[in-house]
């Protein structure tokens, strides 16, 4: 089994008709069948909820294969009993929009140096979760900037970035957003781009 974790670009946004997103275009390379749970909006953490709350109810085996594919690093979570989709983990995103309580939440709260170190705490765990279990696992990135080739800085999160760096990871770092031409921003892959995406994801895989 394939499990895929991720926001809108593993969910399959914008794509039309019969195409179909690359978690299935995966399940066909690996021939296996899958599980998206891919969904718009998720911040780094939610994905991170999402496996767990599979996990912990049995719903991952022993030798699956498991795709995180993050999303950027400036969308934040919050514990909100009324919004939240699932009756386990009431973890849901926040915007700088919508609802007034997350508009305030996110202005006063949330920053970028958090979302960095949200990601990249949240790619330890995984890790060192997923080798625990023998799950086979790749980590994948929709789009943004890759911040852990970056050595500039300050001492404590440079430690962090080195940490990271030192783990051998199973690491797809070639951005999801840069298998499709010409794309704008805002706007989410083609089809082209998930079939060559889980062409990618597959190297990491077999």
């Amino acid at each position: 089994m394939i499990h895929c974790y991720g926001d809108s670009w593993t969910y399959g946004s914008d794509l039309k008709g019969d195409e179909i997103p690359y978690p299935n275009h995966l399940s066909i390379c690996l021939q296996e069948p899958f599980i998206n749970r891919g969904k718009p909006g998720n911040s780094n953490l939610r994905i991170y909820h999402d496996f767990m709350e599979d996990m912990t109810h049995g719903k991952i085996k022993e030798l699956d294969k498991v795709v995180f594919c993050f999303t950027e690093i400036t969308r934040f979570t919050a514990w909100d009993e009324y919004e939240a989709d699932s009756n386990y983990c009431k973890y849901t995103p926040v915007f700088p929009y919508g609802q007034k309580r997350h508009s305030e939440l996110f202005k006063w709260t949330f920053n970028e140096a958090q979302g960095q170190y949200d990601l990249w705490t949240t790619m330890i765990a995984l890790h060192n979760i997923c080798t625990q279990n023998k799950f086979k696992y790749v980590f994948g990135f929709a789009f943004g900037e890759d911040y852990l080739q970056r050595t500039s800085f300050r001492p404590d999160v440079q430690k962090l970035v080195d940490y990271v760096n030192e783990l051998k990871m199973n690491r797809a770092d070639r951005r999801f957003s840069s298998f499709t031409k010409d794309l704008k921003e805002g706007q989410h892959s083609d089809h082209e781009g998930h079939i060559k995406y889980a062409e990618y994801l597959w190297s990491h895989l077999k």
